[in-house]
């Protein structure tokens, strides 16, 4: 039985090289037209230097482990994306884009070795997009400053709430020493509770001092600069890739072609085919000026007579070789 034969790839495209440029320059033309289907897009990118309270010393001993130092700027990235942010923003801008799109149009990476976070934001115009990073920007801050400000006036009132118990405290523990003043133990009570009292109004001056030492916690805004051109769409980068993917398939299509449909190019095809050895080639008769369809006889010194001679020579060589006695001849029309 014959044995099929994969045709070479590369070889493939060569022998197919007008089909592969075909659907290269077929595709390349197609995604260029296409491309000014796409809506007109600008982007601009602003980045933030952030204070991480858990390393600054803010509000916390600056000492203290930090497993994680880059949690903080992730996080802060998906505020920078929340629809929280969205929406503060989109009041900005007086509601256009609205907070679902402005959402949409807005992303936040941050750095894998700063505390530091690029928004971006596409707009149909450059003026527009500069306008939507800044406005999220300030959204941010306001978020931000808000929640620490709230975060401050809750531990605040935490600790005058324990300030107001321990002034009770040591009014009674006084009304006690008028009955008693050389009580030991009213006098060291009375003296612990002053302390504390010392403490606790040091606590809420530093609360206070940090919160608007902190404020938003951005410590570096650096803005976004006005786009010079937009980045949708993009003919010609779209048309270079598309083309360099349309060579590809047209590669892939030369293959399956000749995978297909495959022929005998050089003398040598068939016996990779059939797995059977060339015995000879016989040239078209008018080449060789053979006269007659049975050169052999009528011109029996002609090229095609002397190419029979040397087929017949070599079938009888390989009949030798496999001890063979009978030759079948099939023809197909």
């Amino acid at each position: 039985p014959a044995k099929g034969r994969e045709p070479a790839l590369l070889a493939a495209a060569w022998r197919n090289k007008w089909l592969v440029l075909f659907v290269g320059v077929l595709t390349a033309a197609a995604v260029y037209g296409l491309s000014y289907l796409q809506p007109t897009r600008y982007e601009a990118g602003a980045g933030l230097l952030l204070n991480d309270p858990r390393t600054s010393g803010v509000f916390e001993d600056a000492s203290s482990l930090v497993l994680d130092p880059g949690r903080y700027v992730r996080n802060q990235a998906r505020i920078l994306e929340s629809s929280q942010v969205a929406a503060r923003a989109s009041e900005i801008l007086d509601g256009t884009p609205s907070a679902s799109e402005v959402e949409e149009s807005v992303s936040a990476s941050p750095a894998n070795d700063l505390d530091e976070v690029t928004v971006r934001g596409v707009q149909p115009t450059a003026n527009g997009a500069v306008a939507l990073v800044d406005a999220v920007v300030q959204a941010y801050e306001e978020l931000v400053s808000g929640q620490v400000q709230t975060a401050a006036d809750d531990a605040i009132a935490t600790l005058e709430a324990s300030k107001n118990a321990l002034q009770q405290r040591v009014a009674e523990l006084d009304a006690a020493l008028v009955a008693a003043p050389e009580d030991a133990a009213l006098i060291a009570e009375r003296n612990s509770a002053a302390s504390q009292l010392v403490t606790i109004d040091t606590r809420i001056g530093q609360i206070s001092v940090n919160a608007a030492l902190y404020g938003s916690g951005v410590q570096l805004y650096i803005p976004p600069k006005t786009p010079g051109s937009p980045v949708q769409p993009r003919p010609l980068r779209n048309a270079a890739v598309a083309g360099v993917l349309g060579i590809i398939a047209g590669v892939g299509l030369a293959w399956w072609r000749e995978e297909r449909n495959q022929r005998a190019e050089d003398r040598q095809d068939p016996a990779a085919i059939l797995d059977a050895p060339l015995l000879g080639s016989i040239p078209a008769f008018w080449e060789v000026n053979a006269e007659g369809p049975a050169p052999t006889v009528t011109t029996p010194e002609s090229p095609a007579s002397e190419a029979y001679h040397f087929v017949v020579s070599s079938l009888g060589f390989a009949l030798s070789e496999v001890n063979g006695k009978t030759v079948t001849v099939s023809y197909k029309h």
